[in-house]
């Protein structure tokens, strides 16, 4: 269903700042969109850069129907570092 399919812009503009990003529902923080169509809701959302020479080709984004931690987005921040070093090579 996603395949080919364009990610929105505001989650390119996100992965584009570098920077891990983790929303809840309950924080009342406004989830990103991910694809321009047939999102569905979720209560909890973190985006993880994946870059290679300092230039973005990528991310990781966790979507859950509960609410995300500060833990989650360090083991999520983990498999970026580790497909990062794979690219690397």
């Amino acid at each position: 269903v996603y395949v080919d399919s364009p990610i929105h812009e505001t989650l390119q503009r996100v992965v584009g700042y570098r920077k891990p990003l983790l929303l809840n529902q309950s924080d009342q923080a406004t989830m990103i969109p991910v694809m321009m169509q047939g999102d569905s809701t979720y209560q909890g959302q973190i985006i993880v850069p994946i870059t290679k020479d300092g230039d973005v080709v990528g991310a990781i984004v966790v979507l859950a129907d509960h609410d995300v931690s500060l833990a989650d987005v360090k083991v999520v921040t983990g498999f970026a570092t580790y497909l990062k070093l794979i690219l690397e090579e």
